[in-house]
């Protein structure tokens, strides 16, 4: 029976959350700044998708796609890091341990068993899925981080929240982990 409850309450969060999830043309754009050994193609596939090279050549008028400079600043579309921190937002509100779990990254996913993170359960804030951009990219140990800002429904708070792209994906990186051992009790 609780499992048909927690559908029902995933199912709820994702009707909620459809006006935010839906396309409206605009991707969330991030002024990027090059590093070496970038090139257009490799930050669309990372960022996006293989199709906005043209777009970010287009919208950023490159004239040779094959030459951007390290130092340079180029907008650039960033869906996936942000549908993936929505996946997971999405996950937690709605008390699905398992996918939340799945979306995490290696290295926090070795330090917390899918147990710890099930008793983990317990944001009870509701994020402004629409309100997610990112505030910072960076590359640690020739790792890409970015760190995304959601916005609570409720009172504006700014949480922060960090994702590592390893193996051709994006996942969250959780730091400072703490377990809720009260999740439900009010």
């Amino acid at each position: 029976m609780a499992t048909i409850y927690r559908a029902l309450a995933l199912i709820a969060v994702f009707a909620l959350a459809l006006p935010a999830l839906a396309d409206n043309g605009d991707s969330p754009q991030y002024a990027y700044k090059v590093h070496k050994g970038d090139n257009i193609i490799r930050l669309a596939r990372v960022f996006s998708n293989a199709d906005a090279y043209e777009q970010i050549v287009r919208e950023n008028n490159i004239q040779n796609p094959n030459l951007i400079r390290e130092g340079q600043v180029i907008n650039i579309p960033v869906d996936r890091p942000i549908n993936i921190l929505r996946q997971y937002l999405l996950a937690i509100q709605g008390q699905d341990g398992a996918r939340a779990y799945a979306l995490l990254s290696q290295k926090t996913r070795r330090q917390y068993s899918p147990d710890d993170f099930d008793m983990a359960l317990g944001i009870r804030e509701v994020f402004d899925l629409a309100s997610l951009m990112v505030v910072s990219d960076s590359r640690l140990n020739y790792q890409r981080l970015v760190s995304i800002a959601a916005h609570t429904q409720a009172d504006e708070e700014q949480w922060v929240f960090h994702l590592v792209y390893e193996r051709g994906a994006w996942r969250v990186v959780l730091e400072d982990f703490s377990i809720n051992v009260q999740n439900g009790d009010e």
